[in-house]
């Protein structure tokens, strides 16, 4: 089966996925969110803390997943942040 890899950045505790995310352990993909689910916080911050970059989901879920990150870039801009506060946002979100 083919996955494709996502940043880890780009994914919000604050919103649920429609999309199911793997995560890779040695070189078997292991079911880690189901769609529906919200991520908690803590969860992504182990994951950053463990060095962990990306994960995955199958292409049959990258559109989902395109339109996950779409919302989110709308939410961004309507938040009442300064410009440099989203702009700071966004590029943590691209590395």
């Amino acid at each position: 089966m083919e996955y494709i890899p996502i940043r880890i950045n780009t994914l919000r505790s604050e919103n649920a996925v429609d999309f199911d995310i793997y995560i890779k352990v040695a070189d078997q993909y292991i079911h880690y969110v189901r769609s529906t689910d919200q991520i908690d916080e803590g969860r992504i911050k182990k994951l950053k803390e463990k060095g962990i970059k990306k994960l995955y989901i199958l292409p049959q879920s990258e559109e989902k997943y395109l339109a996950y990150l779409d919302q989110g870039l709308v939410s961004l801009a309507n938040q009442s942040k300064s410009l440099t506060e989203k702009s700071a946002l966004a590029h943590d979100s691209l590395v």
